[in-house]
């Protein structure tokens, strides 16, 4: 349950989000991206629950893009995720830039995937933050072009020499449905 939420300006959200990050153990924080048909609530549910689950000690975050929360308006989600990209970009540019956070964890889910994917591969080479601070990518079953996440995403992102981590599922309804859709093979 949100108990409630509030409106920061971007240096109030910092200077907050950095005390919460040095009073972890080892200056922990995630950043979990939400997929397709997800509200703000939902992304902030899931966001707690995988800290919960995981007994994370770090700052748990999420950045929420403004899916349209209906099964069908997946092509509009799509096209939300794609101006969404730039966003997740700059957020992440600043985040690395003003937190002191030294682990952090990259988590997307489903169309999520594609978000974090077009927002993190033109910072591995813009921002020398990233190549310290971030431990880990995490995919759980993208909903990224299989052949453009091999020949355009992944060589970028393994130039990094950090775990990618991703998850797969054969039964995945909603990434059959994207690859009739798309006429191509999912990568999750």
């Amino acid at each position: 349950v949100i108990r409630n939420t509030q409106i920061l300006n971007k240096d109030q959200f910092f200077i907050d989000l950095n005390s919460n990050i040095r009073s972890t153990k080892g200056k922990n924080a995630f950043i979990f991206i939400h997929g397709f048909n997800v509200s703000f609530n939902e992304a902030a549910y899931r966001t707690a629950q995988m800290a919960y689950d995981l007994e994370f000690d770090g700052a748990p975050i999420f950045y929420s893009w403004p899916s349209n929360e209906n099964i069908l308006s997946y092509f509009e989600d799509q096209k939300v995720a794609q101006i969404t990209k730039p966003k997740l970009e700059q957020f992440l540019t600043d985040f690395f830039e003003k937190t002191d956070a030294q682990n952090v964890y990259l988590i997307s889910h489903s169309m999520g995937g594609e978000v974090l994917t077009g927002a993190i591969v033109p910072l591995i080479n813009k921002n020398s933050n990233i190549k310290t601070k971030l431990k880990e990518i995490i995919l759980t079953a993208p909903d990224i072009d299989a052949d453009v996440f091999k020949n355009e995403i992944a060589p970028t992102m393994t130039s990094l020499q950090k775990p990618i981590t991703l998850y797969v599922s054969s039964g995945d309804t909603a990434l059959k449905v994207s690859k009739v859709l798309n006429k191509s093979w999912r990568l999750g």
